[in-house]
Parts: structure tokens; C-alpha cells; sequence
């Protein structure tokens, strides 16, 4: 029997995507042929996973919407040239390209909902933006053939919205396997992992750091806030005790982990 072919879109940069690293391998372990397609920048690492296979876009444009048209429009013409059993878009803005090649070649289709894409915080003061996000939702989310979310509370709001059922698939690392104990614990460091982007509650943390003097607050990661979080810390004198580390690769951060005392996720 020939294995499940299975493809997954998201418009973000491979390397340092956890979450898309835990599922796509955990398939391929499961014994599905996996194929993630992402996308490349000028300063994007080699990536190279043994378990799943790639395909990386050097996009013309890279914000915006012409971004986001020529995405899909690239992304709507691998998937018409690729065999495939199932493709799943994970967000919005993979969901066009996705829906549509399913339906033209009557092939499953899966929407991951990895966050409430209509309602970031970017896109609260951008009305026209919203709706136009919201319009796509409303024309291709019900059409999947499954919709699953990170948690309960996401998928009761977004399976009213779109009268549909959303399932929940936990958005939690491998437990590691080395232990820690009071005696290697290190300085006082608190840190935190993934985007630098409005609505994290970065910069009340920063704030916060005027309050615990002894600490140290470490940030891994990059976003469309790091020159105004650099400039935060900048106007409170904290360029001491709060630390910006810019991307760590998958790999090193069980090691970083190691070294900090609190991990943070408002």
C-alpha cells in the first residue's frame, strides 16, 4: 500500500517553525509522505529535515498584498503540479491557494487555524484589510473538509463564526529529556520564544523589568515590533538587563532553555 501524500502551506519562513517542524514529522513518522512548502528570504538558514520533504518560494514582493497574491498564485500552481492525497493551509493566508486546487482536483483539504487570523491585534486599527481577511474566511473556511485550532476556547469562536467544526490539536513541544534542578539553575533570566509582534505583552514586560532590578529579560526572536521594543528599552535604560537575541535555530533552544530561570507567554 503507497504512502498518504500529504502538503502543508504556510507563508513564513521554514526554519525556525517549530510547530510545523512537530507536525510535519510526526506524519512522516506515522508513515505519511510529507511535503512542507514555505518560504525564503535573503537571510534564511539551509533547511534541510531528514523525516519530510521542502519547497521554498523567493517571493518578488514580501509584505502586503501584492505578497499575499503572489504567494497564492505560486503556491495555487505547485499544488495543480503536485500529486497529493490531502493539502492543509495552515492560516488564511495559505487558504485560497489550498481550497481551490483541492476543489479543481477533488483532492481533501484541511484549514490549521493557528490563531484567529481576522482578529489579530495588526489588524484592529486596519478596517478595510479586516474585512477583506474576513470575506476570504467566510468564502473558504466552511469548504474544508476538516478545520482543527490550538485550543478549546479558539474553536468554539471560530466554529460559530464559520459554522463549522473545529478540532483541537494541543500546540505543545516534545518534553524534554534532560532534567534541571535548583542547584544548576542559573542567574535570574526571563525568557521568551517566537515572534516579536503586537499583542504578545512584550513591551508591559519590559516595563516590568524597571521592577525586578535583579533580573535579566531575554528575547529569541524577531517581528514587526523589534525596533520599537529596542527603542522601549533604549528610553527606560535597559539595555543592560534586557538582551535581544534575534532567531535561534530549533536546535539550540533546548540549551538556551537551560540557562533561564522563567520562561514567559502572556
Amino acid at each position: 500500500m503507497s504512502r498518504k501524500r500529504i502538503v502543508f502551506a504556510v507563508t513564513n519562513d521554514l526554519t525556525y517553525d517549530r510547530r510545523m517542524f512537530r507536525i510535519c514529522s510526526a506524519l512522516a513518522e506515522a508513515g505519511m509522505d510529507v511535503l512542507l512548502i514555505g518560504r525564503k528570504r535573503k537571510d534564511s538558514l539551509l533547511f534541510k529535515p531528514t523525516q519530510f520533504r521542502t519547497k521554498r518560494f523567493v517571493c518578488v514582493f514580501n509584505k502586503g498584498p501584492l505578497f499575499y497574491a503572489e504567494y497564492n498564485i505560486r503556491l495555487f500552481f505547485v499544488l495543480w503540479s503536485t500529486a497529493f492525497d490531502a493539502a492543509c493551509a495552515c492560516d488564511l493566508d495559505t487558504a485560497p491557494a489550498v481550497r481551490m486546487a483541492c476543489k479543481l482536483k477533488n483532492k481533501k483539504s484541511v484549514y490549521d487555524a493557528h490563531e484567529y487570523f481576522s482578529e489579530v491585534p495588526e489588524l484592529s486599527h486596519r478596517q478595510i484589510i479586516k474585512k477583506i481577511w474576513e470575506w476570504i474566511g467566510k468564502i473558504t473556511i466552511p469548504a474544508f473538509n476538516a478545520c482543527y485550532t490550538v485550543g478549546e476556547e479558539l474553536a468554539k469562536l471560530m466554529g460559530n463564526r464559520y459554522n463549522v467544526r473545529f478540532d483541537v490539536i494541543r500546540n505543545i513541544a516534545p518534553s524534554s529529556s534532560t532534567s534541571v534542578t535548583k542547584e544548576n539553575f542559573p542567574q535570574k533570566v526571563l525568557l521568551y520564544q517566537g515572534a516579536l509582534n503586537v499583542g504578545r505583552g512584550l513591551e508591559a514586560t519590559i516595563e516590568a523589568m524597571q521592577q525586578l532590578p535583579d533580573w535579566q529579560f531575554w528575547l529569541a526572536g524577531e517581528g514587526d515590533i523589534t525596533t520599537q521594543l529596542k527603542e522601549l528599552v533604549a528610553k527606560l535604560k535597559l539595555e543592560e538587563r534586557v538582551q535581544f537575541l534575534g532567531w535561534v535555530k530549533p536546535d539550540n533552544l533546548p540549551v538556551l532553555m537551560q540557562k533561564a530561570k522563567l520562561s514567559i507567554n502572556l
